[in-house]
């Protein structure tokens, strides 16, 4: 009976390590062109009490898929696409005391099969762990409507008024001068 006691005041008197993480994002714009880039901010908190390192990605999406696409813009300032090397994206240092924040910025991608133009596109930050990680971490979602950039219509070349044909001026004929006639 002792032993039985004794093992319930050990479990509970235990600590118990719980990894957990609050990530989450604000501050994207509601309306964009499918050109601007813009800042996204995020924070986080974790319950390690070591530094860690995360690597943090953008993606966009169309509501009720997951046909993530977007860029995202590291800390060297080139823009990455999807990579199976996650440490290409933005990387992340979180301190002992588990939390960071910051903004990060990102991009649609206009060539890729899943932007499909104008409409309202979700956005949400992936937090990965290591360089090979498969699966993500993700935060809340946002939501922006694209707007596309008009196509320029060309104008019709404006006929060109008819260049005058000039007139003959007439030259002033000579004047006869009178003559004198002897008389």
């Amino acid at each position: 009976m002792w032993v039985v006691l004794l093992a319930v005041i050990t479990l509970l008197l235990t600590p118990k390590t719980v990894s957990a993480l609050d990530f989450g994002v604000s501050g994207a714009p509601e309306t964009i062109f499918e050109d601007t880039a813009f800042p996204i901010t995020f924070t986080l908190s974790q319950s390690s009490t070591a530094t860690s390192v995360a690597y943090l990605r953008a993606v966009f999406y169309q509501e009720g898929t997951t046909k993530y696409f977007g860029y995202t813009q590291n800390q060297s300032g080139t823009w990455v696409n999807s990579t199976s090397d996650k440490t290409q994206f933005y990387t992340l240092t979180v301190g002992p005391d588990g939390s960071a924040s910051g903004q990060i910025w990102a991009k649609l991608d206009l060539t890729h099969s899943y932007f499909t133009g104008a409409g309202v596109y979700k956005i949400k930050l992936g937090r990965y762990t290591s360089s090979n990680d498969t699966s993500a971490d993700w935060t809340n979602e946002l939501e922006t409507a694209v707007t596309v950039h008009p196509s320029p219509v060309p104008s019709p070349n404006p006929s060109l008024p008819p260049s005058p044909t000039p007139t003959p001026t007439p030259s002033p004929s000579p004047i006869p001068s009178p003559s004198l006639i002897p008389s």
